[in-house]
């Protein structure tokens, strides 16, 4: 008898184990790749959204960046939010770059910034999935030349969507974010500003980070779970007071609220959080050859050993 429970208890736990281990990497197990990075992005193309609840005015306890609320001369909204294109990780980056192009790139970067490209959707969308993955039109190319095209966007450097890495249509791996963002700066403003990318996991952190960046102007990527599948946001704000992250979520030009949730059967339940820092990369001055070098260890012929720095 006591062996019969001991058994039923295994397999009970054995069988929970599987339910939550499947769930927890985004519902279907064939969607990480052989090195166990989660995907993030829905195989519908684009994938259906959560209904929009709009809240008609802002609340007096809404913390929310200042250059998402700015108006011009004329009170039109200078930043306009961007829906999904061929992948809500480069589209949720766009987004990221055009709020940060205010206060650190310039109104340049902005322009030039390009979620995707013909190129683009010609080589690595098509054709487009409706189940199982599909060779898209670069794979020929990758064969004999090693490249479709040369990486002219967002989702280029993020390698959305392409076959050869095992992704369907719209779809990224979550540490893309960490390096394709930063080559794609690079490649845009010839190598004069510098992004940094931290990735946090745990979601204790995940409210003192949001405060954290969005107080000092610095809006978020996240990634979140819909409908159990993987979705990458923009956070823009947040309300403490009704324990809510503001967010744009690459479908409505609105903004959605939500509350700040552990289980990941909830909508919008965050799974990681991308930190975006801009650092301008200084040009360093050329030489002086009338300034003579100048030594701290030579001083009256007296010979001072040197010291190593042990802060």
């Amino acid at each position: 008898m006591k062996v019969t429970k001991k058994r039923t208890k295994f397999f009970l736990l054995l069988f929970f184990f599987f339910v939550f281990s499947v769930i927890g990497t985004g519902a279907i197990a064939e969607e990480t790749d052989s090195r166990g990075k989660f995907l993030i992005n829905s195989p519908k193309n684009p994938p259906i959204p959560p209904p929009l609840i709009e809240r008609k005015k802002l609340k007096t306890t809404d913390t929310i960046l200042s250059t998402v609320l700015a108006v011009d001369e004329d009170g039109n909204k200078i930043f306009t939010a961007s829906l999904w294109k061929d992948g809500c990780t480069p589209t949720a980056s766009k987004m990221v770059l055009d709020l940060l192009s205010f206060g650190a790139l310039t109104e340049e970067v902005r322009a030039k910034t390009k979620i995707s490209s013909g190129e683009h959707y010609a080589d690595y969308s098509l054709p487009i999935e409706t189940g199982h993955l599909l060779a898209d039109n670069s794979e020929a190319d990758w064969a004999v030349n090693g490249v479709a095209h040369q990486p002219n966007c967002l989702a280029d450097y993020m390698e959305t969507s392409k076959s050869i890495s095992g992704l369907s249509y719209g779809w990224t791996y979550t540490n893309m974010i960490g390096i394709g963002l930063p080559q794609y700066v690079k490649s845009i403003t010839d190598s004069k500003w510098k992004v940094e990318v931290i990735s946090y996991h745990f979601f204790s952190e995940f409210r003192d980070i949001v405060c954290r960046e969005i107080d000092a102007g610095k809006p978020l990527l996240a990634s979140v779970y819909i409908e159990g599948d993987g979705h990458t946001i923009a956070i823009v704000g947040y309300n403490t007071f009704n324990d809510e992250y503001i967010c744009f979520d690459t479908w409505y030009q609105n903004m959605r609220y939500v509350k700040f949730e552990s289980s990941i059967l909830y909508n919008f339940s965050l799974r990681s959080i991308e930190t975006v820092t801009v650092i301008p990369i200084s040009t360093p001055k050329p030489p002086n050859p009338e300034e003579k070098s100048k030594s701290p260890h030579f001083l009256s012929g007296v010979i001072y050993p040197l010291l190593l720095n042990k802060k």
